[in-house]
């Protein structure tokens, strides 16, 4: 078939992906263990499919736009300014956000818990240099913030020192989670490097082919390593944040049935036992147990039948199982809480928390915040300080539900035409355009989270505005050939 090529299967890979990720994620939040007291499901599930319609369709659009190389010599000095950049910002930003010393590392790497603690202690605190910092980093965000990716990007022309220095650089960033005792930085990295890691092979394979057999199963594997590694340590980090350990749930259990068998003579179901522990974010109560994980009261896992005493294993299965469902598919549950609300437009000031206090110090009006759906889906205990909402729910402050649909699909329009010239033109400010719109899309499920940081977003306007530059008035067009 002439319009099946190589070269167009690697074009559509992307929102392949991602329709795959938000239909898996859609369908864990109508079926998965966590049951969400949605208020109208079948006006949530058209929304939900309705807007994986307008991501395809702005894709569809976005990939026809002609390729534009974009010749950036100059990309070398943003990898060197990057790494030391974020070099240089490690220790300040740990100290200000979290009070820790670079000695501190190793002690916070073994005990999440307490790094979370001690920033959350931390932000309490007035503190004036972490408005310096936060400034510093949003400065440096169009640098530091991309540095994981345009690493790998341009890894071929860089020389074996700045190699070692942006290796270092990345370190450091993800250090600062380390210290912070959370996932973000983590997350936000390997995410960068992974959408970086596939516009380099997608340039390869168009310009050259697939690579041998053997290359492809050894990046595959890396590729299923490192996934692995990463959910175990996320599961691990956040089971320190809460507190919970399988060991003592099983103790607890197994005491509460000796119980019952004692007083009736005989055997009966147990209740869920209680891990305890802290939540992460107070007063989420985010309780784990081996049936049981809650959010914002009542908001819960769906009661499992199994009678009598769950092994260590089948206990950590279900936390994780639970855990993993809540972080996917919360911020749908938002969602469908805001579109039983009116909006009240925000004038382009409250898809982003950024952005609304800017508003609210240059006019003083204090309550503009009450405005977003984000803050009013609270009242049905949906608290934005602790709970998600999902990037629909954030850009409806500003176009309403349904014109936050649009706005993404525009979005997904601007990642497609990134994409193609980052793959066919080689073009290294697409490419980096393309992998902070692959963390959008990530994120999106949860919230607008690039455009909640100063960093990310700052990055994100910065390499856009370069990109569309080269696209529409320095760049050259490519032609290209189906392959």
């Amino acid at each position: 078939m002439a319009g099946v090529t190589l070269r167009n299967a690697v074009l559509v890979t992307p929102v392949t992906l991602a329709l795959v990720y938000f239909a898996a994620g859609i369908g864990l939040f109508l079926l998965g263990p966590i049951d969400w007291p949605v208020p109208d499901w079948s006006l949530t599930t058209a929304y939900l499919l309705a807007a994986l319609a307008l991501i395809a369709g702005g894709f569809a659009v976005g990939i026809m736009t002609p390729p534009v190389a974009a010749p950036m010599p100059w990309v070398r000095y943003a990898v060197l300014a990057g790494a030391v950049g974020s070099i240089l910002l490690l220790f300040p930003s740990a100290y200000v956000y979290t009070h820790s010393a670079p000695w501190d590392f190793f002690s916070l790497l073994g005990d999440q818990r307490l790094a979370y603690e001690k920033m959350q202690q931390t932000l309490r605190e007035p503190e004036s240099l972490r408005s310096v910092v936060a400034t510093a980093r949003m400065l440096l965000g169009p640098v530091t913030f991309v540095l994981p990716a345009l690493a790998i990007l341009t890894w071929g022309s860089l020389g074996s020192r700045l190699k070692v220095l942006a290796a270092i650089g990345i370190f450091a960033a993800c250090s600062f989670s380390i210290f912070r005792g959370t996932d973000k930085e983590i997350f936000d990295l390997l995410i960068l490097q992974a959408a970086a890691v596939a516009v380099v092979l997608c340039r390869r394979i168009v310009t050259s082919g697939f690579p041998s057999l053997q290359r492809l199963v050894m990046f595959g594997l890396v590729a299923a390593l490192t996934a692995f590694f990463a959910a175990g340590s996320f599961i691990e980090r956040k089971a320190q944040r809460l507190g919970f350990d399988a060991a003592e749930v099983v103790e607890e259990q197994a005491e509460a049935a000796a119980a019952v068998e004692g007083e009736s003579g005989g055997t009966a179901e147990v209740p869920p036992a209680s891990a305890g522990g802290t939540a992460e974010v107070p007063p989420a109560s985010a309780k784990a147990a081996p049936n049981l994980f809650c959010m914002s009261g009542d908001v819960c896992a769906k009661a499992s039948s199994q009678a009598g005493v769950a092994s260590e294993a089948e206990v950590g299965r279900q936390f994780a199982l639970s855990m993993a469902t809540a972080y996917a598919t919360q911020g749908y549950y938002g969602l469908s809480l805001a579109l039983e609300k009116p909006t009240l437009s925000m004038y382009g000031f409250g898809h982003s928390n950024i952005l609304t206090r800017v508003y609210v110090a240059l006019t003083g009006d204090v309550d503009f915040p009450d405005r977003a759906l984000t803050y009013r889906i609270g009242e049905e205990g949906w608290d934005q300080r602790y709970q998600w909402a999902s990037a629909y729910t954030w850009l409806a402050n500003d176009f309403g539900v349904y014109g936050a649909a649009l706005v993404i699909g525009l979005i997904a329009l601007i990642w497609a035409s990134a994409w193609k010239d980052a793959v066919l033109a080689g073009n290294q400010a697409g490419g980096v355009v393309f992998c902070l719109l692959a963390l959008f899309f990530v994120y999106l499920p949860a919230g607008n989270q690039i455009m909640q940081i100063g960093d990310g977003y700052a990055a994100l306007i910065a390499w856009v505005l370069i990109w569309l530059a080269y696209k529409l008035f320095i760049g050259v067009g490519v032609p290209v050939r189906p392959r």
